[in-house]
């Protein structure tokens, strides 16, 4: 039978007060950078996505790249968000039509 996490805690807390932790780990080499990045999770809708990697794709560059472009230019004052809000209210006025079109064809 499988441990419940209650009991893989309790295992894990009884090795620690034993000093026992580290037991059966492998060492690893590893490499830290001298300045580390930080990572951000965005969440895009499908449109939103499509709308960005079209637009990397057109300019050569990664989604990625084109997102990190866009939001330092944004934070530099060099781009204007009012139209990326308004192309996101856009996006979701579509999104909204198309959820009632679907709901006019199940009457």
């Amino acid at each position: 039978m499988e441990k419940t996490r209650e009991e893989w805690a309790q295992h894990f807390e009884d090795l620690k007060a034993q000093g026992r932790e580290l037991e059966g780990l492998v060492p690893v080499a590893a490499r830290v950078a001298k300045n580390p990045d930080t990572v951000y999770s965005t969440r895009y809708s499908k449109q939103e996505i499509a709308l960005i990697r079209d637009a990397a794709r057109k300019r050569g560059l990664t989604a990625s790249a084109f997102i990190r472009s866009a939001a330092l230019a944004a934070a530099a004052g060099e781009l204007d968000l009012a139209a990326g809000d308004k192309a996101a209210a856009l996006g979701e006025v579509r999104e909204k039509a198309r959820d009632l079109a679907a709901a006019v064809e199940r009457l």
